[in-house]
């Protein structure tokens, strides 16, 4: 949350204002900091308690994918694991994997079919497998047999020759849900094996949107530890405007390092915080009961994009093919994606990504709101989709509720006492606090 100066109350303040300061609902905890640890060290130790680790990968984000191939690399990756899980990867290719990975002769144009003919275009794309599998498979070679690296393809096994239209492209991607999850139980779980998952990071929640991992928790409750990768707070939503005073509280962390979210401050951020699309999909499901760990490679400017390969835009007759299939996704503009790619940043905020929408009316407001003396500082934040003010050194917050599009009534105090934002032209300057008749109003100051 926003750091806040001390709070100073003059001899002139009211009771009432007293009471906001020390009431409310038990919401926004203030929790302490988070203790950063060596990022490969906690996740080759998370296998000694767990048997899966979820986390991330080819979903264009360089620096993890580039982490994911240095963890893998670790002379002790083989101690604990004997499996890697991969969301990019056709079943219907798995024996031609295995075979790949054991080391025997396969040929390239057969082995890219794995990653290559999925459900995702993002897969097709992706420079990451070209590398991950090759990487696997020099790793096996050294070790002795009891020690190799199982390769897992979790897609489903779909087959681009049976698909003739968008209709027969969704009636075989709506099973690609329980097919992940089959196939993590019986080739993982049921096994007693031990695995790394690497998919998009949606579907390794405990709970919330593609809860695959929550799925067969039912059945093996206990056994992941799942971990969400820092790319900035408040991406594609108007809360990128804290992204900044946030990452400062991060400015220590060494690269990479992995800190817990239960319990710290991290876990006192709304979803929109971490990833805009999950808040409106996981209503009412905190970070923390998605989450465990958090993986932390660097601040949002430093991170970049994972360029698609050029031998991947420079194979003509491959870029056709992808555009014939009969998937909702838009056609691969070779000249758009090269454009794209000039710009290395993983993230390029827009002015639309601050705007707020139908779908966030209230992110606008949040913030660190203080009067002209300094003697009176209310912080505004968002959470379940609803705005919360809450005071220096307090432990408890204050619903808001909305009365018009600016007002709105600081509830559970005895009184009518609300906030009144001064907007202009979608932008807030800064509020004034209506205690009521007899009482003075007090304007305060935003800031973001």
């Amino acid at each position: 949350m926003n750091a806040h100066k001390s709070l100073r109350f003059p001899t002139q303040m009211s009771w009432l204002v007293l009471i906001i300061f020390l009431s409310g609902a038990g919401v926004f905890a203030q929790q302490r900091d988070p203790k950063p640890q060596d990022a490969t060290k906690a996740i080759l130790a998370a296998f000694d308690k767990y048997e899966v680790v979820g986390m991330g990968a080819a979903h264009g984000f360089k620096e993890l994918d580039d982490y994911i191939l240095s963890l893998i690399r670790n002379p002790a990756f083989p101690e604990k694991v004997n499996t890697i899980v991969v969301e990019c990867g056709n079943c219907l290719y798995q024996d031609t994997l295995d075979r790949y990975i054991a080391g025997e002769d396969v040929p390239l144009a057969k082995m890219e079919l794995v990653w290559r003919n999925t459900t995702q275009i993002m897969c097709s794309l992706s420079g990451f497998y070209e590398q991950l599998f090759p990487l696997v498979r020099q790793i096996n070679q050294k070790l002795p047999l009891q020690k190799r690296l199982r390769v897992v393809a979790a897609n489903l096994p779909i087959d681009w020759s049976k698909v003739q239209s968008q209709d027969d492209y969704v009636a075989i991607r709506n099973n690609l849900g329980s097919t992940i999850t089959t196939v993590i139980m019986t080739e993982v779980l049921a096994k007693k094996r031990k695995a790394l998952l690497l998919f998009g990071e949606g579907h390794l929640a405990h709970k919330g949107l593609n809860v695959n991992v929550a799925e067969y928790e039912q059945t093996y409750p206990g056994v992941t530890f799942t971990i969400w990768t820092h790319h900035g707070f408040g991406p594609d939503n108007a809360l990128d405007v804290h992204n900044d005073k946030l990452e400062a509280r991060m400015k220590s962390w060494p690269i990479p390092s992995l800190v817990p979210i239960k319990g710290t401050w991290l876990a006192d951020l709304d979803l929109a915080y971490f990833a805009e699309f999950v808040t409106r999909s996981m209503a009412g499901i905190e970070i923390a009961d998605a989450f465990d760990a958090y993986l932390y490679l660097g601040s949002r400017d430093t991170l970049s994009r994972e360029h698609i390969p050029d031998d991947i835009l420079n194979d003509k007759s491959y870029i056709e093919e992808l555009n014939k299939r009969a998937w909702p996704f838009r056609p691969v503009d070779v000249a758009s994606v090269r454009r794209r790619d000039l710009n290395p940043r993983l993230y390029a905020p827009t002015p639309e990504s601050r705007t707020p929408d139908a779908r966030m009316p209230f992110a606008k407001f949040v913030g660190v709101y203080t009067s002209e003396s300094d003697a009176i500082e209310i912080a505004i934040d968002i959470h379940h989709d609803k705005l919360f003010a809450r005071m220096p050194k307090s432990t408890k917050a204050i619903a808001l509720t909305p009365v018009t599009d600016n007002r709105f009534r600081l509830e559970e105090l005895s009184g009518a006492t609300f906030l009144d934002f001064e907007v202009v032209n979608l932008k807030v300057n800064g509020a004034t606090l209506d205690q009521g008749e007899g009482r003075p109003k007090v304007k305060l100051r935003w800031n973001p």
